[in-house]
């Protein structure tokens, strides 16, 4: 079949999202490595990202 009888070629108008939030970099305490900041945890005072902190425990 030819290009032309299966493709449709046109201008279209698109809406683009809004741009991503930027959020600060912070390191971690523990292994030093950069981490996106709603990515990162406070441990005794520390900022640590998720695989240093470990998994959260409520202690019950």
């Amino acid at each position: 079949m030819p290009a032309e009888e299966l493709y449709e070629v046109r201008q279209v108008e698109v809406e683009l999202p809004p741009l991503a939030r930027v959020f600060d970099t912070l390191i971690c305490a523990e292994c030093g490595e950069p981490v996106m900041e709603p990515r990162a945890r406070l441990q005794e005072g520390r900022v640590v990202c998720l695989p240093c902190a470990g998994q959260y425990s409520r202690g019950w």
